[in-house]
């Protein structure tokens, strides 16, 4: 191929990824909604921990994502790899290599990161649709006083998912149930 072909080859492949990496950043919405749908259906130690780490993935991925396609779009622009490399080895962020990857590597890395990132988005999904599906774990004092009576007793909350996984918020709905059965307003 002569020279003025490679450039075209070249802006045409960084065009591409660019177009790849700017469609993966779309899917930040829907991985919000299914975090939010997990954080709030989590129970339990090991979904919390799965459930953590699945996010932190994600907001990584998202975050590269976002880095690769800004430094895409000004290689568009004003292509300078090389400048791209020592600021990275400045800031610390990368040690340099010997040889600098080429474009079409730097390329098929940020493919490879759009993968990852809808791999993620599968597992994401079927956590999800898993802590969605299971039923919230029951209030103990259900047993003790009829809980359907009164929509604001813990267990119907409970069951209404409004206390998710965090113990201080299960401490504050013991504490209004017990006041409940004790006949004191619930909001003291």
């Amino acid at each position: 191929p002569t020279f003025s072909t490679r450039m075209t080859d070249d802006r045409i492949l960084l065009h591409t990824s660019t177009s790849l990496l700017r469609a993966c950043t779309r899917l930040l919405p829907f991985h919000l909604l299914l975090a939010a749908l997990g954080g709030w259906r989590a129970h339990g130690l090991c979904a919390v921990i799965a459930w953590t780490l699945i996010t932190l993935s994600l907001a990584w991925l998202h975050w590269r994502i976002a880095f690769d396609a800004a430094i895409f779009r000004r290689w568009l622009a004003v292509p300078d790899s090389d400048g791209f490399d020592r600021a990275l080895h400045t800031l610390r962020l990368r040690r340099p290599r010997q040889p600098p990857p080429t474009l079409p590597q730097r390329c098929r890395g940020a493919t490879r990161l759009c993968r990852q990132l809808l791999l993620m988005t599968l597992v994401q999904a079927a956590m999800t649709a898993v802590l969605t599906s299971r039923p919230a774990p029951p209030c103990p004092a259900a047993a003790s006083h009829n809980a359907g009576a009164n929509p604001n007793c813990c267990s119907s909350r409970w069951w209404r998912g409004e206390f998710g996984h965090f113990r201080q918020w299960r401490r504050l709905a013991w504490r209004r149930c017990r006041r409940q059965r004790q006949g004191g307003h619930p909001h003291h």
